[in-house]
């Protein structure tokens, strides 16, 4: 048998410090390849998250714009219809009236004829309040103040918002007057409207 010399301790020991050492720095390099994936992984989720609300958003602001373009034209063409018949004082009837009734097709997006305060968990819809005569857009994915900023700078400044619709964009069909009057005599009405009421 051999005998034992500290040369042999030593070279042991400094085979034991190479072998800590090696391990030390692979599991270093695999930790810092970990984490550093990990920061790439949740800066790519943020990101898509950041794309895909931004895709809701715009989406259902197209949807809501066009809704709402069909509204005023659905006015319109009920307006046209008295001024053919000569008779415009009889529009005064349809002031308060539901718009969405004269929608030919099947209105998407729309929960018909409820409260606000019933129809407040159908974010991304449109709802008819029958009580208040408004008709009125309940955003979900985008704020209140973005569509109403798209729709009129000087309404999102400051909008209206009520105890029972806050958030709702409400419109109403209204009855528009002359500002002419005969002496003692009503005002003669000239129209109809679609009217944001959150400018009000």
């Amino acid at each position: 048998m051999g005998s034992w010399s500290s040369s042999d301790g030593a070279w042991l020991g400094v085979q034991n410090v190479d072998r800590f050492s090696v391990y030390r720095r692979a599991f270093g390099n695999r930790f810092f390849i970990a984490a550093f994936s990990l920061v790439l992984i949740l800066i790519a989720m943020n990101w898509l998250a950041d794309r895909l609300n931004a895709e809701l958003e715009r989406a259902e602001s197209a949807q809501f714009h066009l809704r709402l373009a069909e509204l005023h034209s659905a006015v319109t063409l009920m307006q046209a219809s008295f001024v053919a018949k000569g008779d415009l004082e009889g529009l005064e009837n349809f002031a308060g009236a539901n718009p969405m009734d004269w929608i030919e097709e099947e209105a998407a997006y729309y929960m018909g004829e409820l409260s606000f305060s019933e129809a407040k968990l159908t974010a991304g819809n449109w709802a008819f309040d029958p009580a208040l005569g408004e008709i009125g857009y309940l955003p979900k994915n985008i704020s209140t103040s973005r569509l109403l900023l798209e729709i009129n700078d000087k309404a999102a400044v400051q909008p209206a918002l009520g105890k029972n619709n806050r958030d709702w964009l409400r419109f109403k069909v209204v009855a528009l007057f002359s500002r002419d009057r005969q002496i003692l005599g009503p005002d003669k009405v000239t129209g109809l409207e679609l009217r944001l009421l959150n400018n009000d």
